[in-house]
């Protein structure tokens, strides 16, 4: 082939993957923009990061770029033909200077050829897409060479890094991203995400931690709750099913048919059987006047009474009603209710026996409690000593009398006078009865010179 177009075939060399030394480092020829083209200013080659599939281009390129290609070589040749005969010899033409439009015609046909040759490249590729190769003064920012070796080959611009056909390895594709790939093209995959604690990418790339009702956490690379949403309770521990007790705690668990607490249960803690401050069920209280409340049996009684107040009737209603203190569990006769049962005295040590004397004319009584005091009940008594035959003060003798203590009516003086034979005399007990002894009484006058009628004469 003709030197003329060696490029076109330098080009299909470059597709083939054939080294093409010294020629294809010439920098920014001919050649080199055309492989720009044929590779549709993106380079030929899948096998680096960022390459498309197969199937951007319908075959039909292909064909047209082969029949474009076929029709500019018989053109050529058939002008080489023409050329070589020379015009008829019956008709001599003056030899005419080559025209400036012959040239453009001659420069037009070769761009077609390089042009047909890359459609045909092209369409043979099946539409490899990857990011542009760069011509020119080409930095990592598209403003000149690569600062330096980016995965072990030369300089873009020079021989292809590596002995390999594209660009270098990685090609940024923006800010990292957890996905397993080196996004931001610095030699770390997926740096900055700790699959150990990201509620978004946990245990690994794009596993989300998504809990109902919660905010989710990640804790050694497995997906946890981290907090429940306002309303709801994680009562189950289960991680699949998230927070999923409907329940605000509020406090402490009261007894008010409620979960105050959260956890699962209802008015735990509180016995309605025992518990006097809700009785039978919540809010029934136990309380009453001077008195500590019961529950016994979910039934409101009293427990006990207050310092100085008894339960005298028996009526929860009405409390601890009886204001007394037990001082003993025996009545005793002194006008205190002792064992504080509303009655007074009615033990009273010592009442019931007989009292009194039955000697002479006294008679046995019973003793009893009398106003806070014993008394002897119904019994005789000893009384003064009278002149009856009667042991009238019990001393065991009948109408005794002394000086010192005379019977009534005793000793006085009696009789009708004291002249002739007259005497007083003086009044004595006699029998049981009050008698006259020693006194003399007028008589009948005789004739016995005494004064017998007590008259004087």
């Amino acid at each position: 082939l003709r030197s003329k177009d060696a490029r076109a075939f330098d080009m299909l060399a470059v597709h083939a993957g054939l080294p093409l030394g010294e020629v294809v480092a010439s920098p920014f020829g001919l050649r080199a923009i055309a492989l720009g083209v044929a590779a549709g200013a993106g380079g030929c080659s899948c096998a680096v990061a960022g390459a498309a599939p197969p199937g951007g281009s319908s075959p039909w390129v292909s064909w047209l770029g082969a029949l474009a290609l076929g029709a500019t070589v018989w053109w050529r040749r058939r002008r080489r033909v023409s050329s070589r005969l020379g015009p008829p010899a019956a008709t001599p033409r003056r030899a005419q200077p080559r025209s400036s439009h012959g040239s453009r015609a001659r420069r037009t046909l070769r761009l077609t050829s390089l042009l047909a040759l890359c459609a045909l490249l092209g369409g043979l590729t099946s539409g490899c897409s990857v990011e542009p190769f760069c011509f020119g003064d080409c930095s990592e920012t598209g403003q000149g060479p690569d600062g330096g070796t980016v995965d072990g080959g030369m300089l873009d611009g020079g021989m292809n890094d590596g002995g390999m056909v594209g660009p270098d390895a990685c090609v940024s594709s923006g800010a990292e991203m957890c996905n397993g790939r080196d996004d931001d093209c610095d030699g770390k995959i997926d740096e900055g995400f700790d699959l150990q604690t990201d509620p978004a990418n946990c245990g690994t790339c794009g596993q989300t931690c998504l809990l109902p009702n919660a905010f989710p956490a990640c804790v050694d690379g497995k997906c946890s709750v981290g907090e429940c949403a306002a309303g709801f309770v994680d009562l189950n521990g289960n991680v699949n099913d998230g927070c999923e007790y409907l329940c605000t705690p509020t406090g402490s668990e009261l007894c008010n048919d409620r979960d105050d607490d959260c956890d699962g249960k209802v008015d735990e803690g509180f016995d309605l059987q025992t518990d006097a401050r809700n009785c039978g069920s919540c809010g029934v209280a136990c309380d009453f006047a001077n008195a500590t409340g019961a529950c016994v049996d979910g039934v409101c009684g009293i427990g006990s009474c207050a310092n100085g107040f008894v339960d005298l009737d028996q009526d929860p209603t009405t409390g601890c009603e009886y204001k007394c203190t037990p001082t003993s569990s025996v009545d005793a006769c002194d006008g205190i209710d002792n064992d504080c049962d509303g009655a007074f005295d009615e033990d009273s040590p010592g009442a019931g026996g007989p009292c009194g004397s039955t000697e002479g004319a006294c008679e046995a009584g019973v003793i009893a409690c009398a106003k806070g005091a014993l008394v002897c009940l119904n019994a005789r008594g000893a009384t003064p000593e009278t002149c009856n035959g009667i042991d009238d003060d019990c001393d065991g003798r009948v109408d005794e009398s002394t000086p010192s203590a005379p019977l009534p009516g005793t000793g006085g003086r009696c009789g009708a006078s004291n002249a002739g034979a007259c005497r007083f005399g003086t009044i004595q007990c006699v029998a049981g009865a009050l008698s006259c002894v020693g006194a003399t009484d007028p008589a009948p006058e005789t004739c016995n010179g005494i004064d017998d009628d007590c008259n004087g004469v």
